[in-house]
């Protein structure tokens, strides 16, 4: 029986190119992202106790863990005609070898979702398999497809890529609108690569050309203002997804009143957390904070980084002490940072320290900010002397 190309995501009979492959890939990961990730992600960022068991103990909740399974186990089985066609189009027939190829495969990913949270090595190792298998089959050449003459259509189109509906819009490819509603998803990304694969497809049958020179011509004129852009997109793009889940945390807030409580909780564990493995050793005393660290580390550092540490311990020695009402200036605590010191767990050495003049810590006490307080945000934001040249071991 005489193979044919079949490209439908669900169809199991023919074979399918690489191009139409990966597409197909792409759609069931949509798929899977909208109806599984993205809810599940919401459900974390709405519950920070949840998000803050699965950062400290690496593991998923019950819950989610078995979300994950089944999503795992739909996408490999919806994954199945497609990889079935494509080994048939690779193997060049259709016989007894494929599909035992074809049954191999979906065991393969089928495991690397249910050793998920108990069996995280093995897991590890199925997934990093499931990659490659993946990869092989999207650059593996058919036998079948490959031997048909070429399609001059069989382009990426970076446009479409980096425009999606708003190039959509000027081609009259109206699928690309679909990229409104996922911006606010975690399957934009695989979506605006089906448009670039797919966008050549969709521009050239929706408008009259004189011939594919015309139409690759003015495509590429189109990609170089996407390029152009792009900057700016992205830019409006963050600011409209910022906005949207500000309004959406503002809202939840109103309905659940412990929910800002609640990340500031996860936030101060989090750093707390990096503070203990940032900083070889801790000593917190009435009239010095110590935090000790490898010299090696420090001397890597950069500047802001540098900055970034006296910080983060300014936040430890802050999270210890919540109710000592220590002024805060700018995300800091000058009155803090005045007592905390970092040192070289090597010998000792001064690493970092801050100084600034006690009258602009009663300047700010004072909440007199008319006067001065730019030469204030000067002095205190500034008051950081870091040692650049520490010795090492």
């Amino acid at each position: 029986m005489e193979l044919y190309e079949n490209n439908k995501i669900f169809g199991i009979n023919g074979v399918i190119n690489r191009r139409n492959f990966i597409a197909n890939i792409l759609t069931i990961v949509i798929i899977i992202e909208v109806i599984f990730s993205t809810p599940m992600l919401c459900y974390m960022l709405t519950h920070p106790q949840t998000l803050s068991s699965i950062v400290s103990n690496g593991t998923l909740p019950q819950n989610l863990a078995l979300l994950m399974i089944i999503s795992g186990i739909a996408k490999s089985l919806m994954y199945i005609p497609s990889i079935i066609k494509r080994i048939r189009d690779i193997a060049g027939e259709q016989n007894k070898t494929v599909l035992t190829s074809s049954i191999i495969v979906i065991l393969i990913m089928l495991s690397s979702t249910l050793f998920t949270n108990n069996t995280p090595e093995i897991t590890y190792i199925l997934k990093w398999l499931v990659l490659f298998i993946l990869v092989f089959l999207m650059s593996a050449k058919g036998r079948i497809t490959g031997s048909k003459p070429s399609d001059n259509l069989q382009k990426f189109n970076w446009g479409a890529f980096i425009g999606t509906w708003i190039w959509g819009l000027f081609n009259k490819s109206y699928k690309t609108l679909f990229m409104i509603p996922l911006c606010f998803t975690t399957a934009s990304f695989p979506f605006m690569l089906i448009c670039g694969l797919k966008g050549n497809k969709w521009a050239y049958k929706n408008k009259n050309y004189d011939n594919l020179e015309q139409f690759h011509k003015e495509q590429s004129k189109q990609t170089l203002i996407w390029c152009l852009l792009s900057p700016i997109l992205a830019f409006v793009m963050f600011i409209v997804t910022i906005f949207t889940f500000g309004i959406f945390i503002t809202n939840y807030s109103k309905t659940h009143p412990n929910y800002m409580t609640e990340i500031r909780n996860f936030a101060q564990t989090q750093q707390l957390q990096t503070a203990q493995t940032t900083f070889s050793k801790i000593e917190l005393a009435e009239d010095e904070y110590k935090f000790y660290i490898n010299p090696k580390i420090w001397g890597k550092s950069s500047s802001s980084r540098k900055k970034a540490l006296m910080n983060l311990a300014d936040v430890y020695v802050y999270s210890k002490n919540p109710d000592k009402g220590f002024i805060e200036y700018y995300g800091i605590h000058p009155e803090i940072l005045l007592k905390t010191k970092i040192y070289s767990d090597f010998n000792n050495e001064l690493l970092g320290e801050y100084s600034v003049d006690d009258k602009w810590i009663d300047y700010i006490k004072s909440k007199d900010t008319k006067n001065n307080s730019f030469e204030a945000k000067q002095q205190i934001l500034n008051g950081y002397k870091l040692n650049y040249h520490p010795s090492l071991p």
